[in-house]
């Protein structure tokens, strides 16, 4: 992909850059002024909030996702990477830092298309990247050259340089990359506290000036000022000191109106997610509770059908003489418990038949024993043929069948009460 030369969105003054294809630079002044001393320490670069392009083209939206993201890339290899390189290529002391640059009259960005930037005014560098509840904060280690008498009177404004594709359906873009800072004396949000200190505002020996077209930096004319004046509900005698205090209480009522908006946004959206969870819960409920009926019935029909296999089988092995009816009972207990049946089902595989149910063989000839009437009939027709053979009486003849082993499974099945 081919880079192509684009047209960066900032301040009142405009540079040309060119630019990764998609990609777009803007700047965007913070809302907290910096304490009346210069101290090194934690400031604030950017709010969370909506803020329009000057031109109207956008609006630059910036919250907690996206500082998240701009601290990630400032940490990652790539990141540090891109910092150390970009300091070396502008003749700046190799570091991982960012440079914090002063902008010169006329100039409200000087650092968005020079070569070398080391012939800018750099008065600090930032060296860490953090997100707090309401905005994302640097920390700044300023330069002697912060301190100095003879600078340029203020007040200065912070304003943050960094990359985001290009507008979206909606006309919003969403910042994903810091490059540098500059304290700027024409921010694109006009009425932002600055960092330095107003004593430094060319107004400072003179309460009573008006700031007119004279001025070398935001001029305004007498009607601007009275519009002002009349905006921030001040008498018309106001003088420039009350336009500064008026506009800077406006600006941060602005910023509290903005967080609270964001704050609610993201409350609605958190509701909105939480009904369709909701909702999702109590589809997947019912679809539950329908399964579960329908698995309820299930295990009815199966358990019925069971119950009839375990009594079929059990009738089965039972009139084969495998098991006696009086173990028949523990058998369907064993065959309806999920831990015994297998091993049930094993032993009756194996099990030989207790007792010959249908037939016994004496001395070669089969006698059928299948029922009462056959049993009673085959013992007669023995006690009979040895009474014949032995010449004695029924009883004798009686005790001599009975006490023969060859009958044994004859009187056994005579006396299974089940085949009686």
């Amino acid at each position: 992909m081919n880079p192509r030369t684009l047209t960066l969105s900032r301040t009142a003054n405009s540079a040309v850059s060119d630019a990764p294809e998609g990609l777009a630079l803007d700047c965007i002044a913070t809302a907290n002024a910096l304490p009346e001393a210069l101290a090194d320490g934690w400031h604030v670069l950017a709010p969370f909030g909506e803020f329009p392009e000057p031109g109207g083209r956008y609006v630059q939206v910036f919250g907690a996702s996206q500082a998240d993201a701009m601290i990630r890339s400032w940490n990652s290899i790539a990141g540090r990477s891109f910092r150390w390189l970009k300091n070396v290529r502008h003749r700046l002391k190799p570091s991982l830092s960012m440079p914090v640059f002063d902008a010169p009259p006329g100039a409200a960005h000087p650092d968005l298309d020079p070569s070398d930037w080391s012939k800018l005014p750099i008065i600090g560098e930032i060296t860490e990247l953090r997100a707090t509840a309401n905005a994302l904060e640097g920390k700044v280690v300023w330069s002697d050259a912060a301190r100095r008498g003879d600078r340029e009177r203020g007040p200065l404004h912070p304003s943050i340089n960094w990359w985001h594709e290009r507008a979206d359906a909606a006309g919003r873009v969403y910042p994903e990359h810091v490059e540098s800072v500059t304290l700027t004396r024409t921010p694109n949000i006009r009425t932002v506290p600055a960092w330095t200190a107003n004593t430094l505002n060319p107004l400072a020996g003179n309460p009573q000036a008006e700031p007119t077209a004279t001025n070398t930096h935001n001029s305004m004319t007498p009607e601007q000022i009275a519009a002002l004046r009349k905006a921030l509900g001040l008498p018309e005698n106001a003088d420039a000191s009350a336009i500064i205090t008026g506009a800077t209480t406006a600006n941060a009522a602005v910023v509290t109106l903005a967080e609270r908006d964001s704050a609610l946004n993201t409350a609605n959206t958190t509701v909105t997610t939480l009904n369709a969870e909701r909702d999702t819960l109590r589809t997947q409920h019912a679809a539950l509770t329908t399964e579960r009926d329908n698995l309820r019935t299930a295990n009815t029909a199966l358990t019925t059908e069971r119950d009839a296999l375990v009594t079929g089988l059990l009738a089965a092995v039972e009139k084969r003489g495998i098991i006696t009816p009086a173990e028949s009972a523990d058998f369907k207990t064993r065959l309806t418990t999920a831990n015994t049946a297998a091993a049930a089902l094993t032993e009756l595989a194996t099990r030989k038949p207790a007792m010959n149910t249908h037939s016994v063989e004496i001395n070669g000839t089969r006698l059928d024993i299948s029922t009462a009437n056959a049993r009673q009939g085959a013992l007669q027709d023995a006690v009979a043929k040895r009474m014949k053979d032995d010449g004695c009486d029924y009883d004798t003849a009686y005790a001599r069948v009975k006490g023969d082993k060859n009958f044994a499974g004859l009187f056994a099945a005579m006396q299974d009460p089940a085949k009686a």
